[in-house]
């Protein structure tokens, strides 16, 4: 990611830092595997064989994405050992994954101590809200993290891979590469199927880091080689949203069956774009009629697992098909149309969205453990979230002001992509689904992750460009003053 002498006091300081954050992380995790119900959507292939037909069988038609359930079975059948070795598996991940992607993005920074000062503001990311406890559940969440932070990590900064694979593969160096990039994508946009709007946000940023890279790495044009690795990248996104619009029925049921047909405006929308009237007419317990609001629903626990479930399995009998097939367009054709809806659900959901916490936020006093002190290590949740964003925002229009030619400068492009990235995903996660409340934390959790990141990285971006704008005029002065 960066040159840097191992023997220097800079690469002992790289060493010292990742050894204190990789004691502090490892010592965060309880190390017990947590399974529950949503766990065995992930470990229906363990203990099956790779060269089984029934192992490919269940690949092709499991509700989730493939790229958990494939890595899960690689830990054979499920036991406590499996279990065990998948949760030290997850944490060694993420933690490689944080460092990477820390490294990956300090790496634009010049001057040696900010670059190391940057990489260690970045890589206290890992202990953000909680979110490493994950690790230690059989469920996406860790993994989808840790896959998106090493394929961000590659996309923004290629040349060491590409210097490593030019060493070792020689003339078919770019198959190679094509490979690799293709390979992550698909396993980063399976692990989540949210992801693949965290991808469609960054595939201008991967052609534009492509496109920067000079010397004969390819062996063929950067831009073409920028805009194929773009273009696959993109068939890869089309392919994995198809799949996901066929595999998430009960999420589209939940949506259809507690907000849309419980408002006429609503079902009238989805009636004129092929909903069958069968579905508009279909009864609905009196539970659901009384609950006025999607929160009055997400925040029902009694009400999601019982009511909700049931009418839910009987909208999928009757009108699968439209589920199946056509139902999440015309959802996204609505909310696009509809973005009342929408900054009404921001309105009243936003920590829901962006400001989750594993376990209770962090209070003075009380109990010091480990994880709980680790919560307060990021560097990214010293200020409230919506405080973080507006001086992010504010920080990119002095930027702006005082360097209209600021959007070219790589740091700027990364913070701004995933912050914008991340709010995409954090609403469509959101609106994905309709379920009881700690469940539409979760599926937008990844999302406010990014833009906590980006904005971060927007905002480190001011007091360092400041700092360069006078080390020029300082030497300028001196260069004067010798002449």
């Amino acid at each position: 990611m960066l040159s840097v002498t191992v023997m220097s006091s800079e690469g002992l300081a790289y060493i010292a830092a990742m050894a204190v954050l990789s004691v502090v992380y490892f010592s965060a995790h309880s190390f017990k595997p947590s399974c529950f119900d949503d766990c065995y959507g992930y470990t229906g292939l363990m203990g099956m064989s790779v060269f089984s037909p029934d192992y490919w069988i269940w690949v092709r038609k499991m509700f989730r994405g493939f790229a958990v359930p494939v890595i899960y079975s690689a830990f054979g059948a499920q036991n406590e050992q499996s279990e065990a070795a998948i949760v030290y598996f997850q944490s060694v991940t993420a933690l490689a994954a944080w460092l990477f992607f820390a490294l990956a993005i300090s790496s634009f920074v010049t001057g040696r101590w900010r670059r190391f000062m940057v990489f260690v503001l970045i890589a206290s990311g890992m202990f953000s809200r909680g979110y490493l406890r994950f690790d230690d559940r059989l469920l996406s969440d860790s993994l989808a993290l840790s896959l998106v932070l090493g394929w961000f990590a590659l996309i923004v900064k290629p040349v060491p891979v590409l210097a490593y694979l030019a060493s070792r593969c020689g003339k078919v160096v770019l198959p190679v590469f094509l490979a690799i990039t293709c390979v992550m994508t698909a396993f980063v946009i399976s692990a989540r199927d949210t992801n693949a709007f965290l991808v469609v946000f960054c595939i201008p940023l991967a052609f534009v880091q492509l496109r920067r890279v000079s010397g004969p790495r390819f062996g063929a044009r950067p831009t073409r080689v920028a805009a194929l690795t773009s273009a696959m990248m993109a068939a890869i996104v089309v392919l994995q949203l198809s799949s996901a619009a066929k595999r998430n029925t009960a999420n589209m049921a939940n949506i259809i069956v507690g907000m849309v047909i419980g408002d006429s405006s609503r079902t009238e929308f989805f009636v004129s774009h092929g909903m069958p009237l069968s579905l508009a007419t279909l009864e609905r317990p009196q539970s659901l009629r009384d609950a006025a609001g999607l929160r009055a629903i997400t925040d029902n626990r009694a009400l999601v697992l019982g009511a909700l479930a049931s009418t839910r399995n009987v909208a999928r009998a009757r009108a699968g098909t439209f589920i199946r097939s056509q139902a999440r367009l015309v959802y996204a054709t609505y909310l696009v149309t509809h973005p009342g809806y929408v900054m009404q659900n921001l309105r009243e959901s936003w920590y829901v969205m962006f400001d989750q916490w594993y376990g209770a936020r962090p209070q003075p006093g009380g109990v010091r453990s480990a994880f709980e002190v680790s919560k307060r290590l990021s560097a990214f949740d010293l200020i409230d979230i919506r405080t973080f964003v507006l001086l992010s925002a504010l920080c990119l229009a002095v930027l702006c002001v005082l360097n209209p030619a600021a959007w070219r400068d790589p740091l700027l492009q990364i913070g701004a992509t995933l912050a914008l990235a991340g709010v995409s995903n954090a609403i469509i996660g959101f609106h994905g689904d309709l379920w009881e409340l700690s469940e539409m934390a979760r599926h937008g959790w990844l999302g406010s992750t990014f833009l906590r990141l980006g904005a971060g990285i927007v905002l480190l971006r001011l007091p360092l460009y400041l700092y360069e704008q006078h080390e020029t005029r300082r030497h300028s002065t001196i260069s004067v003053g010798r002449v």
